[in-house]
């Protein structure tokens, strides 16, 4: 199983987190990512044990709160999006992991397992382009999401 690929469909399935119990979100997430990727009880062990406690990090963590609830704020949520648009001559197709589309300000989330790679911070760079021709004018953040990483070192602005 490729765990990075098995959180991002987890996350895939988070919309916004106000007025939701949240263990009950994390609980269903794990079942319907078994119901994807596990092949034995050995798997679905694995499933519990890692990514139930990933996920309770990640939708409760204060400094990522912003991207899982709306407070309040009149905004959207588009999960694992693919963009296409032209560059220089060339088509250009992304997926992006979660993008927050609100009225004053457009946020790109990147969730990343593992550390840090330049690479990275390119991918990013390209979604920003192509969100950009779709929304010109308005101000657009991009993050990258550690999950793996320790409370208050998770996000990096790119």
């Amino acid at each position: 199983m490729k765990f990075g690929e098995m959180i991002h469909r987890a996350l895939s399935q988070v919309e916004w987190l106000d007025e939701v119990d949240v263990e009950k979100c994390i609980a269903g997430v794990v079942e319907y990512t078994k119901d994807i990727f596990a092949r034995s009880t050995e798997d679905e062990r694995e499933i519990d044990e890692r990514l139930g406690p990933l996920l309770r990090d990640t939708l409760l963590d204060p400094d990522l709160r912003f991207l899982f609830y709306k407070n309040g704020r009149d905004m959207r949520c588009r999960n694992e999006l693919p963009i296409y648009f032209e560059e220089e001559k060339r088509d250009v197709s992304a997926h992006i992991d979660r993008l927050i589309i609100g009225r004053d300000e457009i946020v790109i989330a990147d969730y990343k397992t593992g550390g840090e790679k330049e690479e990275y911070k390119k991918q990013l760079r390209v979604y920003k382009k192509g969100i950009e021709k779709i929304y010109p004018g308005r101000p657009t953040r991009t993050l990258m999401v550690y999950l793996e990483k320790e409370k208050g070192k998770k996000i990096a602005e790119v």
